[in-house]
Parts: structure tokens; sequence; C-alpha cells
């Protein structure tokens, strides 16, 4: 599920990611008051809603997952029609 390539696990676990960096990369105006970091991670990391989301995505991903491999396993006797090449088979 965590391959290479483009699938939909990548897509929204790049987007999530994404959205932690820009609180890496954006500075804090008042960094050097606060006594914290220079970027905004600290409240990223002290929002629960934040990892609870983030666990039920991947939750909802690997159900997915399961499902779709369920779905797949069903058609598995016609797997030759995308796996084998129509021109070598004649």
């Amino acid at each position: 599920m965590t391959g290479e390539g483009f699938c939909i696990y990548n897509v929204i676990f790049g987007f999530v990611s994404n959205f932690i960096e820009v609180a890496q990369q954006i500075n804090r105006l008042d960094g050097t008051i606060t006594g914290g970091g220079l970027d905004y991670m600290l409240e990223i990391k002290d929002q629960f809603f934040v990892y609870a989301s983030l666990q039920k995505i991947t939750q909802n991903l690997k159900e997915m997952g399961k499902e779709t491999n369920k779905f797949i396993t069903q058609y598995e006797d016609f797997s030759f029609l995308w796996r084998e090449d129509l021109e070598e088979s004649f």
C-alpha cells in the first residue's frame, strides 16, 4: 500500500506532509518572545485533533486497501486479460 508511484495513499500522505512542512517553513514573528522554536511545529504537535485525524485517515486507507484487495480477487481468474500481451498471446 505504501509503494512508490502515484497511488491514493501517497497522494493523501503527501498532502498531509506538505501541510506539516508549511508549519516548519514559516517563521514565527514571536519566536524569541515565546521561548519556543522559530516555527509553528509546537502548535501542530499540541493539536490532538491533527494526530487523531491522521490516525483516522490511516485507518480509512487501510480499510479501503482491504476492500480493494477483496474486490480484485473476484476477478483473479480473468487476470490474463491485463497481465498478458494480446499480440504475444495470439
